[in-house]
């Protein structure tokens, strides 16, 4: 079997992956948008999450030190309750995502603005029918399995700091909650993406190993 063969072949599975799981998870997230401890909404009061305080007020360290956190060492990404990814996200000037769903409503998405073009209102995320931006140093949560879209109608580059959490449920819809998130990370799905999110890691890090190697020959 060739490369391309493998890939196509990989490419289905993930694709007959995603529309069995939201077959199978549409009563699910419908019961857990009831039993939710926040809610079922598109974006959340940040009071409801008591972790959000610590992060903003740390948010210049945060972005001071995003090649760290690339590479695990930003400690207080795990002081967050309920974590299950982090990342930066980068947004290109002009780049539009478009309208899109994310795979399970036990987990909600957070935003942390760390650098926002300085017209901010024409770098927004639409979330349903709600439409907020980006502020440096402050945050957003929100629900991304709600259809949502994304615009950067700037010159500049927008770069937050990107964080799955675990929603808030009562026990025992807690616990099955973490094992359906457990279940979804071995899915081929979550599977490609983390492979995409390594290989690109892996391509940064050499660049800027690539870097550091040329300034040092360079001062040499």
């Amino acid at each position: 079997m060739t490369e391309g063969s493998q890939k196509s072949l990989w490419e289905r599975v993930v694709a007959l992956t995603i529309a069995l799981g939201e077959r199978i998870l549409a009563p699910i997230e419908r019961f857990i948008g009831k039993r939710s401890l926040v809610g079922d909404a598109t974006f959340f009061e940040l009071e409801r999450f008591p972790w959000v305080a610590q992060v903003e007020q740390n948010w210049t360290v945060i972005r001071d030190e995003v090649e760290q956190l690339l590479e695990d060492q930003a400690a207080l990404m795990r002081e967050i309750p309920g974590m299950r990814t982090a990342m930066i996200s980068i947004l290109s000037p002009g780049k539009h995502i478009l309208d899109h769903r994310g795979p399970y409503k036990g987990v909600l998405r957070y935003h942390l603005g760390l650098v926002v073009p300085e017209d901010a209102e024409a770098c927004r995320i639409r979330v349903g029918e709600d439409i907020r931006h980006w502020e440096e140093g402050r945050s957003m949560v929100f629900d991304d399995t709600f259809n949502h879209e994304v615009w950067n109608d700037t010159d500049e580059t927008r770069v937050v700091l990107f964080v799955d959490v675990l929603r808030p449920l009562p026990f025992p819809e807690s616990l099955i909650n973490r094992a359906i998130v457990k279940a979804i990370g071995f899915s081929p799905f979550v599977l490609d993406a983390k492979r995409n999110q390594e290989a690109w890691e892996r391509r940064f890090l050499e660049r800027r190993s690539q870097r550091s190697n040329t300034a040092a020959h360079s001062v040499g």
